[in-house]
């Protein structure tokens, strides 16, 4: 695995993120949801660049699972709720994980490890401030649930119980 491989699937995660909430921000429902999807979109379009700079300027497509489930997290509950509760427990932990998987993998290249380490960071910052939005999320809304638990069974079944790899 080079630097330039690890660079280009970490933009591809970022860049899912970044595509999903800035295309969903403007339809959702919630307003504080709204400036929410907003923000994470500008942060992590601002962590695909920066890694999109480690890649050799390759443009990438954005990581399909990271992309499908957050589309589906979208479609599945129009306020945006589901989808900020796939950013903190379903997406953003396993992308923690794959970050440190790869800062650990990585030997000699200090630059790509300080772009990994901002992006832990940004990863801390946003689920925090995503999870103070979505407090009180549908409590005994029992399809609601169901669906959120199915984002997870859907990553688990694809190989990505833990992290997003980096060929996954």
């Amino acid at each position: 695995m080079t630097s330039r491989d690890v660079a280009a699937h970490v933009q591809a995660s970022c860049a899912a993120i970044y595509e999903v909430f800035g295309e969903a921000a403007p339809t959702l429902s919630n307003d504080d949801f709204v400036v929410r999807a907003h923000e994470l979109s500008r942060a992590f379009g601002a962590r695909a660049l920066q890694f999109r700079a480690h890649s050799g300027d390759v443009a990438v497509e954005p990581l399909a699972i990271i992309e499908s489930v957050l589309r589906e997290a979208v479609v599945n509950d129009e306020t945006g709720a589901m989808a900020l509760f796939a950013l903190i427990s379903v997406v953003g932990p396993r992308l923690l994980v794959s970050t440190r998987d790869a800062r650990a993998a990585l030997e000699g290249d200090a630059g790509l490890g300080d772009a990994l380490d901002e992006l832990a960071n940004t990863l801390v910052k946003e689920i925090r401030r995503t999870a103070e939005v979505v407090r009180g999320l549908p409590e005994g809304d029992e399809q609601w649930l169901e669906a959120a638990r199915e984002l997870t069974i859907r990553l688990e079944a694809s190989g990505n119980a833990e992290s997003f790899g980096f060929f996954a």
